[in-house]
Formats: structure tokens, sequence, C-alpha cells
């Protein structure tokens, strides 16, 4: 299984993520997806909040593929990529967190996700639909990452 990450703070947040949805279909099989969740920006500041939720899908893309097809509908949606490493308010943001049980080190892709364990925005909706999904280099579950996470922000389920 894939697992894909999806945010959106910009306009209307719960549309842009559908889209991103029906986007992902037309190359992968949805298999699961979590509930949606409001969440405060994390590493700068803004008055938008984050929609969140996570996937998870099956395709025959190769994790490079992959990413390419994301940051084409991230592209479609609007998204505007700075090369500064700040954070921003976004319309449309999707990572990969996990692709099978490979580890991927490349110059443009990091999988597993590398700020996985930082990001409770993340792993709740992660966990609400991969509890047991072990991450291939700690080996630990995701609801054992999750008890770790110092990651005190507040999630409201919409």
């Amino acid at each position: 299984m894939i697992y894909l990450s999806l945010g959106s703070n910009i306009g209307d947040r719960k549309r842009y993520l559908n889209t991103a949805i029906e986007a992902i279909q037309k190359f992968a099989e949805i298999k699961q997806v979590s509930s949606l969740y409001e969440t405060v920006p994390l590493g700068f500041e803004s008055d938008e909040m984050f929609y969140n939720s996570c996937i998870g899908i099956e395709c025959a893309l190769s994790p490079i593929e992959l990413l390419a097809e994301i940051n084409r509908i991230e592209a479609v949606a609007g998204r505007v990529r700075f090369n500064d490493g700040k954070y921003r308010s976004r319309n449309l943001d999707i990572d990969i967190l996990f692709y099978h049980n490979q580890v991927i080190q490349e110059e443009n892709l990091m999988v597993p996700h590398p700020r996985i364990f930082e990001r409770k925005f993340v792993l709740i909706p992660l966990f609400e639909i991969a509890p047991d999904l072990i991450h291939p280099e700690s080996h630990d579950s995701i609801a054992e990452i999750l008890s770790k996470c110092k990651d005190n922000s507040e999630l409201e389920k919409i």
C-alpha cells in the first residue's frame, strides 16, 4: 500500500482535497480515506487553518512517476512552489508518506516522509486508516509513532 497525505489551507479547502482525490483516482485505486481534520499551520504563521487527510492507494507508478503526477495535480490546482525552504500557505499539498515498505533517498524524494515523526496532522489521519502500518526504518507502528509524537497541536475532526 502507498500512503499519501493531503492538505490545504487556502480557498475552498475541501474542494481542493476532493479534486486531488478525483485526480489521483485516474491513475490509482484508492483503498482507504481518512476523515478530514482541521489543524493549525505547523512551521509558519497563518490565520488560515489547514484541512488534512490521508489516503491509502495502490498504483503501478514508480515512486518518481507518482511524485511527478502529484506535482502535476498540485500545479493544476494552482500551487506555486518556492525553493527557499520556507513553509507557506498553500491551496494543495500532497506528500508521499510511505511507498509500500521501501526506503527511498533521492534528491527530490525521501520516503518514508522524513518529518512524519513530528506531525500529528499526518499521524492522526494515518492512524485512522493504518494503525498497524510499520515504519520500515524505525520498525515502529503508526500507533507507536503517534504515542511518541511531541507535537501538541490540536486537531478537530470535520
